[in-house]
Formats: structure tokens, C-alpha cells, sequence
């Protein structure tokens, strides 16, 4: 991909734009606490034998607060469930005592997540599209740009003799 760095770049703006997306969406749906899922939300372009790779992680709790999870006792509609296990208390003994009280155990609030789970948030698929639809836009002139200085620097090594 190093002979095409304004596609690259157009990967590099697409990937930065989709992490800001959903990190705002994530904000928008009062989804940050802490702040550790948004922060860990990151872009990265690396090539390939075949041209270049975006790829977009995050933690992987990411998934679960995208999708949601069906409790024991509500189904979201997600392909993940708690079954015999719920969410470990002390993970959610900060957010309890800082959104609930002191007075309410970390443990009851583990126990009502796992029965009635937790709503999807939905945050990545429409920042994937949206990013997607925003590189589209400069691949057609990236791919342009590229391509002419590739040409330009072939044409500048190539000695042509006429006898």
C-alpha cells in the first residue's frame, strides 16, 4: 500500500472518523461510565499481501453492550445470554456505588442484570456505515491521484532510444 498513500490515508480518516462515531454514539446513549471501553475503541491500517486492512477493535465487552444481552427472564434479541453466571459484582461495585448509593449491593445489581440483561445500544453498525459511506467518497479521487503519480514516476525512469 506504500505506492498508494492517498488510499491510504483515505483508510487512515475513514478508520479516526468510525472510532469518533461510536465513541460519540456511546456518549449519546449514556453508555460512558468510566470511560475504558471508549478508550480502548481504535483504528489501524496495515497491509496486506493483497493492498491494505482497516481494522477497528475495541474491548470486548463492546460487543455485548452493542448487541445487548438476553437476561434469564427478557430476551433483547441478542445472540448472547446469561445463563448460570452473571456479571461479577465487584466489576460493577464502582458504578453502583457512584450511580445507586452506598446503599445498594453490587451483588443485586449483578443478579437483576442477569435476569433481565442488558438493551442493546447499537453503536457499531451505524458507525461502520456511515464511515464506509465517507470513504467511498475519496476513494474514486485517492484512487486517481495514486495512480497518476505512479505513471508520472514510471514515465520518468523509463528511457525510450530511438535509432
Amino acid at each position: 500500500m506504500s505506492d498508494f498513500p492517498n488510499i491510504r490515508e483515505v483508510l487512515e480518516d475513514g478508520g479516526q472518523r468510525i472510532v469518533d462515531l461510536m465513541v460519540n454514539a456511546l456518549q449519546e446513549k449514556g453508555a460512558i461510565f468510566q470511560g475504558g471501553l471508549a478508550k480502548s475503541i481504535n483504528s489501524k491500517v496495515s497491509e496486506t499481501n493483497s493492498g491494505a486492512q482497516l481494522t477497528i477493535s475495541m474491548l470486548e465487552r463492546g460487543e455485548f453492550l452493542d448487541e445487548g444481552v438476553n437476561g434469564l427472564n427478557r430476551n433483547v434479541g441478542s445472540r448472547f445470554s446469561y445463563g448460570n453466571k452473571m456479571p461479577p459484582p465487584q466489576a460493577l461495585a464502582t458504578w453502583t456505588r457512584v450511580k445507586l448509593g452506598n446503599d445498594v449491593s453490587p451483588f443485586a445489581v449483578a443478579r437483576s442484570i442477569q435476569q433481565k440483561g442488558i438493551k442493546p445500544r447499537n453503536f457499531i453498525q451505524p458507525s461502520l456505515a456511515d464511515g464506509i459511506r465517507y470513504m467511498e467518497q475519496g476513494f474514486e479521487e485517492a484512487g486517481q491521484k495514486d495512480i497518476e503519480a505512479i505513471i508520472t514516476q514510471v514515465g520518468k525512469e523509463s528511457k525510450i532510444e530511438v535509432k
